[in-house]
């Protein structure tokens, strides 16, 4: 019997090794089910993971089961940022002191600026481990979709050897 032939979401039809299925299996698991979001991600953290979703529905195996507390991390870093950045929009960035030496004589920094700043640094360091900034990719060496082919004005030119 030959190998099994398996359509993907609009993807091309592939070869599926039996074996190469059980090397994937034992290194990271199969590719993630994004249809499972974990049950805290609520909001831009939710948003952030259908992003994915959708951003890598042609790649299944671009993450694995293995990976999805890093995303699922990933996510809820993105969803920490944007309430931090809400509370400074709503707040500002200085508010009235509380303390007993602050209270009614000087504005203080808000604490949600501490809150946005290590979200931000955590969305940045997630974003770097799971190869989602270019810069990322690139030390990766994952390929970007669509800069390598004709009719890309933005590709490197052909290399000679």
């Amino acid at each position: 019997m030959g190998p099994k032939l398996k359509l993907l979401n609009d993807s091309p039809l592939r070869v599926l090794d039996p074996e190469r299925l059980v090397v994937d299996a034992t290194l990271g698991g199969n590719g993630l089910d994004w249809w499972v979001v974990p049950g805290d991600l609520e909001g831009v953290g939710r948003e952030s993971w259908e992003h994915l979703r959708t951003t890598f529905a042609n790649d299944p195996t671009r993450f694995r089961e293995a990976d999805r507390r890093a995303v699922a991390a990933y996510c809820s870093a993105v969803e920490m940022a944007a309430a931090a950045a809400a509370a400074l929009r709503e707040h500002g960035v200085l508010v009235d002191g509380r303390s007993n030496s602050d209270e009614g004589k000087r504005p203080v920094r808000s604490p949600a600026w501490a809150m946005w700043r290590d979200a931000s640094t955590q969305v940045r360091q997630w974003s770097n481990e799971l190869g989602l900034s270019p810069s990322a990719r690139y030390r990766m060496k994952i390929a970007e979709p669509g800069v390598v082919g004709e009719g890309n004005p933005f590709a490197a030119p052909p290399r000679d050897h």
